[in-house]
């Protein structure tokens, strides 16, 4: 298991969603699944808040393929 690495991953795209945050109002989500770094599966899937960087990519569709940096921490 890695974990507190920070690297370059992949994933696809599958839909996105609404969770309700601290202070009531819904915060957009998005899920991908397929999570790689380089040739190793990470995980099946993952539930990201949406960031600045992820509403630049514009809308995404279901099987979008992204690349992008992240920490990862277990939970």
């Amino acid at each position: 298991m890695i974990n507190n690495i920070k690297d370059r991953f992949q994933g696809t795209s599958v839909r996105y969603g609404k969770k309700p945050s601290y202070k009531g109002y819904p915060k957009t989500t998005l899920l991908l699944k397929d999570i790689m770094r380089g040739s190793e599966i990470v995980t099946n899937h993952i539930w990201f808040v949406m960031t600045k960087g992820f509403e630049a990519l514009g809308e995404l569709k279901e099987g979008d393929k992204i690349e992008f940096h992240a920490r990862v921490k277990t939970y």
